[in-house]
Order: structure tokens, then sequence, then C-alpha cells
């Protein structure tokens, strides 16, 4: 999904494609690039799916040993 959403920035699903990379990442615990998905999420994203964007965000945070960042 990372890849499918690089090569389709300018669609609108791009958001999608970001979440869904974020969400794999996060299951499959690569806890760092589910990260960096979610940063990428977090730039465009207003609305719908921001809240669950940023409990996943401190949860890796956590999950990395990142106590700190996670509080902020």
């Amino acid at each position: 999904y990372e890849e499918l959403a690089n090569l389709r920035f300018t669609d609108p699903q791009y958001l999608d494609h970001v979440w869904n990379s974020a969400e794999y990442y996060f299951l499959g615990k690569d806890y760092a690039a589910a990260l960096r998905q979610l940063r990428e999420y977090l730039r465009y994203e207003q609305r719908s799916r921001r809240p669950l964007a940023l409990l996943r965000y401190g949860e890796c945070q956590v999950l990395l040993g990142k106590y700190d960042d996670a509080l902020t």
C-alpha cells in the first residue's frame, strides 16, 4: 500500500492508501514504518480518521519505547 500511495499522490484515494499502509504496518508490528505512514496521513487528513490516527501514532511511540514522544 505504501508503494501504491507513492505512485498515486494526486489520486483522490491517496489518503486511503496511506491509511491502509499504516494499518498493515501496525498489524505486522513494523511500528517505525507505521509511524512514517501515520505522519504522512496526518499531514493531509483533517477529519475522518484523524482521532484514530493520533491514537495509533501514540501506540506506535509507546511500543517503540518512546514514551515522552507518545505523551506529546
